[in-house]
Formats: structure tokens, C-alpha cells, sequence
């Protein structure tokens, strides 16, 4: 674990609007049980965990539909740290120019990041819902291959279907 890179993972969670504030209520209970420890934190690290809470929470929920997924978030919020592993780019997305970041996976031992590489990260690809979801897995199937990534059982389409409105 290093906070070197100023790049945070989280699972995602798949929750419906009355266990996010169950959820909220047992974090709540949590912290008035240990009154004493959060007093002892000081003001600015206890405003500085509320905020993450939050954040984390707006940027790593989902519908329950989506449970299949189990997917993992990347957070990187360069208004708040700057990386030196992340890059800066603005390509047109969809016809549209726009700010990319793009983070160099890459195990960076001196700086105690391990793990981060792309046939130690990836798991599994879902695709779709989306147009032609074979055609984009066999593309994505392609670009892994190139990369020397072994994708035997980690590319699959999934079953929720697109819906045009």
C-alpha cells in the first residue's frame, strides 16, 4: 500500500437508495460508539476522512443490476494531489476533445507499488451492454494478445442488454 502514486482503488458497491443510508446510519452508529477516537483525530483529519467517505461513496455506487460487474474504481482527482505515474492528455473522445488521464501501469518498486502491472490487474472484461459486443471483444481479445496479456476466460459478454432510448 503506498500513497505514492495519489491514485486510489474501491470496489464498487450495488446498492438501492435504502441500504446506501442504512449504510450511512452504521457508519454514524460506528463513529458515536468510539466518540473518544474521533474526538482524538483532530478536525482537519476527521473533515479530511468525512469528505473521502463521501467522495469514495458518490464515485464507487451502483445500481444492483450491475452486481455481475464486481468492479473495482480507480480514483484520481487531480484538484486534490498530483501524480507523478499519471499523464495529462486531451484527445478527441466520441468527436468530442477532452481531458484524459492516463495512468502508467507499471509496478514501481522503489516507490513500494507492486501489483500494478496489466496481467497482474486485470481479472476478468466484461463487455457491453453495448453495439456489437463480439466484435468489441474480439478487439479488446486483440489488443490484450499484442500486450503478451493472457486473456483465456477473462474476456466475456454480458447479458444485460442495451437499450436505445
Amino acid at each position: 500500500i503506498t500513497d505514492y502514486i495519489g491514485v486510489y482503488s474501491s470496489p464498487v458497491a450495488y446498492f438501492y437508495e435504502s441500504k446506501m443510508i442504512n449504510h450511512f446510519s452504521d457508519v454514524v452508529d460506528s463513529m458515536e460508539a468510539e466518540i473518544a477516537y474521533v474526538h482524538g483525530l483532530g478536525e482537519k483529519i476527521l473533515m479530511q476522512t468525512v469528505f473521502n467517505m463521501f467522495r469514495f461513496a458518490a464515485l464507487c455506487t451502483k445500481h444492483p443490476g450491475f452486481k455481475e460487474e464486481q468492479e473495482w474504481r480507480i480514483i484520481y482527482s487531480p484538484p486534490l494531489s498530483r501524480s507523478p505515474l499519471v499523464k495529462t492528455k486531451v484527445e478527441v473522445v466520441r468527436g468530442k476533445p477532452q481531458v484524459v488521464q492516463k495512468l502508467m501501469l507499471k509496478n514501481h518498486p522503489e516507490s513500494g507499488l507492486y501489483g500494478v502491472s496489466p496481467a497482474e490487474l486485470l481479472h476478468k472484461i466484461i463487455i457491453g451492454p453495448c453495439d456489437d459486443p463480439y466484435v468489441v471483444s474480439q478487439a479488446f481479445r486483440t489488443v490484450l494478445e499484442e500486450k503478451r496479456i493472457p486473456t483465456e476466460g477473462k474476456i466475456r459478454v454480458s447479458g444485460i442488454p442495451l437499450r436505445h432510448f
